[in-house]
């Protein structure tokens, strides 16, 4: 897990400090790639947490979260794009992952 959100951090790093489409491709695999741990163990502990006639209901919450931030997080960032930059709009997932901690 702590690997997984170093990979995160690391990601998020480079895409906010990319030059060029070459190292925002590659913080985005890298970011990609460490996204999928909290994802991930997400699931198994509400599959921990919860017996089998509840966690269908709370995986399916986790997975609603999941749409709705898979749906806005597109419309915000062309939004962002559009109207400040793209290069500013780079670093938000860097500045709100450092800012959490």
């Amino acid at each position: 897990m702590v690997l997984a959100l170093i990979m995160l951090g690391v990601g998020s790093a480079v895409c906010g400090s990319s030059q060029s489409i070459a190292s925002l491709v590659v913080g985005r695999c890298v970011q990609g790639v460490g996204a999928a741990g909290p994802l991930s163990l997400s699931i198994v502990v509400l599959a921990d947490l919860f017996e089998l006639r509840e966690r269908a209901k709370w995986i399916g919450g986790l997975n609603g979260i999941w749409t709705i931030g898979s749906i806005t997080g597109p419309v915000i960032g062309g939004a962002l794009a559009k109207h400040v930059s793209w290069v500013s709009s780079r670093s938000v997932s860097a500045t709100q992952l450092w800012a959490k901690h």
